[in-house]
């Protein structure tokens, strides 16, 4: 009899404790929501690790706010959301995302592709937007800012902002026609918010070299040793290597760099 009594204390004291833990997320989860957006993740985070089933409905709760207030669910990535965002894709894309949080989050209209990682822009994107509905798209952008100037990770349109992104680093490929239509439309081909990258903003300095002299070959005019040079000669390196990413080799391409030294060789 006395070790029942026991027993019964001992699960008694476990139901207690159980509630009190589902007690004191909930009530976690409830002060989270008078926070700011960046403090509210902070302690979203600090629930996932507690509890991660709480904490993933915390971080969707999350983005339902954000579509409410941008009328998507694509938050940029240089955020707490947009970083959490993209673990979701790659989770889809390695088959780990489980069948109800896929749901959730297609109910949201999700893009399991990163506007940001647009590398075509002639190509059929998210939701069948074709290049000219991309084009009606940045007109309408320009016709209320009174600039082509569409940021990268631009909330109100990320699917723009990476497409934009895309048709400056690939002018070369677009061909003569696309190229009419969009500086018929004011498309601007500089963007003045640069990025702070190394690697950009050396390339900003090839590109003036190539806009004054209309080519790539920066050792013949400036001398092998000149910083320029030698930067050109290590983007080379690292492509022949494997080592240049997608999207800097586009960079590059879409001023014609030459990657061999002598064109001669080409």
């Amino acid at each position: 009899m006395k070790q029942f009594f026991v027993t019964l204390l001992l699960l008694r004291a476990i139901t207690a404790g159980a509630s009190w833990v589902g007690y004191t997320m909930h009530t976690r989860v409830e002060a989270c929501k008078s926070l700011t957006p960046s403090r509210r993740f902070g302690h979203v985070h600090a629930l996932m690790v507690e509890d991660p089933e709480q904490g993933w409905k915390a971080s969707l709760d999350e983005l339902h706010k954000f579509a409410d207030s941008w009328g998507n669910s694509n938050a940029p990535m240089n955020t707490p959301l947009g970083r959490w965002c993209a673990t979701q894709r790659r989770l889809n894309t390695l088959g780990q995302l489980v069948d109800e949080r896929v749901r959730a989050l297609d109910n949201l209209g999700f893009l399991w592709d990163s506007p940001t990682d647009i590398d075509d822009p002639t190509a059929e994107f998210p939701g069948g937007d074709s290049w000219d509905t991309m084009c009606d798209r940045f007109a309408g952008y320009r016709q209320e800012y009174g600039d082509g100037q569409v940021p990268k990770k631009f909330n109100l349109d990320p699917v723009l902002g990476g497409w934009v992104a895309a048709v400056r680093r690939r002018r070369e490929a677009l061909g003569a026609s696309r190229v009419v239509q969009l500086e018929a439309l004011g498309f601007e081909w500089v963007s003045t918010r640069q990025c702070g990258s190394a690697f950009m903003e050396t390339f900003r300095e090839l590109r003036c070299f190539y806009d004054e002299h209309g080519h790539t070959e920066v050792a013949r005019v400036l001398g092998e040793t000149s910083d320029l040079a030698r930067w050109c000669d290590a983007q080379r390196s690292a492509n022949a290597r494997g080592l240049l990413p997608d999207k800097r080799q586009a960079y590059l391409e879409g001023i014609g760099f030459a990657w061999c030294k002598d064109p001669t060789q080409l």
